[in-house]
């Protein structure tokens, strides 16, 4: 049975067979990692960051190619073995990407560094002249 749930990706748990995302540009694709932390099998096109974020986790096509992403689908909801071994895949390779705390960490670090390094430079200014 083929069911297409929409969500949005803070309520996904994981209750799907496989996670497919057809898109022409993606940024990081945190729904991907969160398919992946629950161990969803994933067909994709490897467009933006997707092939990235999914490396060899689970099945990339070109964006434009809908008959691959149609053959990738039917693929990963026939074949058992594929689904169980990218499922593994995804499970290992979803422990080392980066959580939203781990962006956030990031970019308040940045922030912090390139306003210390703006202030310094507008004080140092001030005095100079």
């Amino acid at each position: 049975m083929l069911r297409f749930l929409t969500i949005r990706a803070d309520q996904f748990s994981g209750g799907g067979s496989i996670f497919a995302l057809a898109t022409r540009y993606e940024g990081y694709g945190m729904v991907l990692s969160e398919a992946m932390l629950n161990g969803l099998p994933i067909i994709s096109c490897g467009a933006g960051a997707v092939a990235d974020t999914v490396q060899d986790a689970g099945l990339l096509v070109a964006p434009d190619d809908a008959n691959a992403f149609a053959a990738g689908l039917r693929q990963l909801l026939t074949n058992a073995q594929d689904r169980q071994v990218l499922r593994a895949k995804a499970r290992n390779l979803s422990q080392s990407l980066p959580t939203w705390s781990d962006t956030a960490r990031c970019v308040t670090r940045v922030i912090k560094q390139h306003a210390e390094t703006h202030l310094t430079a507008n004080n140092q200014s001030k005095f100079s002249q």
